[in-house]
């Protein structure tokens, strides 16, 4: 992370490592930036679950909330732009199609 550019700034990074906390799965952060030959560079980092973290309940209503956090920050990171490999789908893992349900249903625009 530290030899990347950041040329969004600040923004940029705090939009990875929010991205990243989002989707963090059993502790880990997968954290993408900038373009290498085309697709993103990975990088993972181990962290360490807070206790009460492994044993929260999410409600329904929170989990809706993260996924609105995620895809805003994906549409941000990808300028707005839902299709291609620097898309927001791809950032996210699914298809444009489903996207663009999401954010109709959640009442986001393509600049959020």
């Amino acid at each position: 992370m530290q030899s990347y550019d950041w040329p969004g700034n600040v923004r940029e990074l705090q939009n990875a490592i929010e991205r990243a906390v989002i989707t963090a799965r059993f502790g880990l952060l997968r954290i993408e930036i900038g373009e290498v030959a085309k697709s993103p560079a990975k990088e993972t980092v181990k962290v360490k679950a807070l206790a009460s973290d492994a044993t929260a309940i999410v409600t329904e209503d929170e989990m809706k909330r993260r996924e609105r956090l995620n895809i805003a920050a994906a549409l941000r990171q990808s300028r707005g732009r839902i299709h291609g490999a620097a898309g927001a789908a791809a950032l996210l893992g699914m298809k444009p199609t489903t996207l663009t349900a999401r954010m109709k249903k959640m009442g986001l625009q393509k600049r959020s």
